[in-house]
């Protein structure tokens, strides 16, 4: 199943999302922790390396290299969650939105990596690394 939204509908959404309050972070809200904000981003980052479009191909691998520093971890350490991940990819569909044209869509890769994270297969996976990767960050 497509899903088509046109640009004024994307902005209604947003609009209305932000309006309810969906789209701040209340002040009492507490920030993720490193290991959780470094592993969600490998499985965004390696979402976007899997890309055809080379820009977002690019912004993946140098995200990935920084993680990798920033972690102490290397690309074996997240093997599982890269091969959970390429499942995931081989059974999504890129989200596309109308384009200003009458029949024109334009692919949204970067929401389909950004979302990749909810679905229960992979987030399984980023928890199992988030545990194994947390002994490292706690004793920074």
């Amino acid at each position: 199943m497509k899903m088509s939204l046109t640009m004024p509908q994307i902005r209604s959404v947003l609009l209305v999302a932000t309006a309810a309050g969906l789209g701040t972070t209340p002040s009492w809200a507490e920030p993720r922790a490193d290991v959780t904000r470094d592993v969600q981003g490998i499985a965004v980052a390696t979402c976007l390396t899997r890309q055809s479009d080379p820009v977002l191909k690019e912004q993946g691998e140098g995200w990935l290299q920084m993680l990798s520093e920033r972690a102490k971890a290397q690309p074996e350490d997240w093997k599982d969650l890269s091969d959970t991940i390429d499942a995931a990819l081989a059974e999504a569909m890129v989200p596309v939105v109308m384009g200003d044209k009458p029949g024109e869509e334009r692919p949204m890769p970067l929401i389909l990596c950004a979302e990749l994270t909810d679905d229960p297969i992979v987030a399984r996976q980023v928890d199992l690394l988030i545990e194994r990767l947390r002994p490292a960050y706690q004793a920074r």
